[in-house]
């Protein structure tokens, strides 16, 4: 027997309908429900609403809604992902390390000098956010330093990572100096899950907005974000504007595009800072992107870190190289205490040494924690004053 129309699951679609600054959204509510439409929640770091409209009416709703006044637009919830290199079948998969290995120091910490400050107390703990697929909170290498964290994608408490991105990008940052394993760039650091992404590593705009806004609730300015997409449309461009307002340092992977070697967003966004990949013969890697919107290069090859296993993995992507910035500046903000996103970028670019590379390809250049923790900071507010008033960024 065939199914009626009326009979079948009607299709549904999100959209995020951004109301414009200072208007009350639960005003807007009604009227969306009024269209069919079903309310999911909201979403306050753009005064926005996270709605469900049917299919067939999408194009039809989106225009009655952005008619009214205060609306700013309707737009897709875009899909998201994290960034990942997958190599060939000709160059194989890296094996996972047995769980109990003799400490090794990476060369990426090596590499960006690092290695001399492992042993730094800090001032006071950093909190840093990993916006991934969860962290594995029990890791040896990593449980000291978990202090907290959210999941946007279900059950808000559960932080366990089965992807495994995640849990790479944590140690990268902030593995514990213990003796065994790997140690993370800045190894006494409060580092915070914030699920964003599925089992898949996949994810959507809305899910990113609630993680940033979580962070920012927390007091957590640090967030590292191995992420991205092709696609960018206005809403997503103001997520980024309004958490950089907030006083969010967001560190992103450019993208591993390995053949036209193009930059995702957020990354292309002049609020984060952008890391392509370094190897370890200081060139760029092969599947890096890079373009004008690169900020940094960093190690982002061949790097072991924590598993979701409780193991160790190598694996290869700028989604590696971003977190070594991102441990960098944690030591940084240690040593300097509370500095904006605008300062941290200006320090970064007083502390890299410039390699034999394409300025799209590497930015500012390679960054040296031992620079950065031995400027003079009073000096580089100057100079990033004296860039202020000339207009430059």
């Amino acid at each position: 027997m065939r199914r009626s129309p009326r009979d079948r699951v009607e299709k549904m679609v999100k959209k995020i309908v951004s109301l414009k600054s200072g208007i009350d959204i639960s005003k807007y509510e009604e009227e969306i429900i009024s269209q069919g439409g079903k309310v999911i929640e909201r979403l306050p770091l753009i005064n926005a609403l996270l709605c469900e409209f049917p299919a067939h009416r999408d194009v039809e709703v989106a225009g009655v809604l952005e008619s009214h006044p205060h609306v700013n637009r309707v737009e897709s919830d875009l899909p998201i992902k994290i960034i990942r290199f997958e190599p060939s079948f000709f160059f194989g998969r890296k094996a996972v390390t047995p769980k109990q290995i003799k400490q090794e120091i990476g060369w990426g910490v090596k590499r960006i000098s690092a290695d001399a400050y492992l042993d730094v107390e800090p001032k006071s703990r950093i909190r840093v956010g990993i916006m991934d697929t969860g962290v594995h909170v029990q890791h040896i290498d990593l449980k000291q330093n978990i202090k907290g964290g959210i999941n946007v994608t279900g059950n808000p408490n559960d932080l366990s990572d089965a992807n495994g991105h995640g849990t790479h990008v944590a140690g990268i940052i902030g593995a514990l100096n213990n003796e065994i394993g790997i140690v993370g760039v800045m190894p006494k650091t409060d580092l915070y899950a914030v699920k964003v992404f599925n089992s898949s590593g996949e994810g959507s705009l809305s899910d990113i907005i609630k993680g940033l806004q979580w962070c920012i609730n927390n007091k957590i300015k640090l967030v590292n974000m191995s992420f991205g997409s092709s696609t960018d449309n206005a809403t997503f461009r103001e997520v980024f504007k309004n958490a950089e307002k907030a006083g969010v340092i967001m560190v992103v992977a450019a993208g591993n595009d390995s053949s036209e070697h193009l930059i995702q967003y957020p990354a292309k966004y002049p609020e984060t800072i952008a890391v392509s990949s370094l190897n370890q013969s200081n060139n760029i890697s092969s599947f890096s992107s890079y373009g004008p919107e690169v900020n940094f290069i960093a190690p982002g090859e061949d790097i072991l870190s924590t598993w979701n296993d409780g193991g160790y993995k190598t694996l290869s992507g700028t989604s590696m190289a971003a977190p070594h910035v991102t441990g960098a500046i944690a030591q940084m903000l240690n040593q300097w205490g509370d500095l904006s996103p605008a300062q941290v970028r200006q320090l970064l670019k007083t502390a890299t040494h410039r390699l034999p590379l394409r300025s799209e390809q590497q930015g500012a250049g390679l960054v040296d924690v031992s620079l950065a923790l031995k400027k003079d900071i009073r000096s580089v507010q100057y100079q990033r004053m004296v860039a202020s008033y000339y207009g430059f960024r």
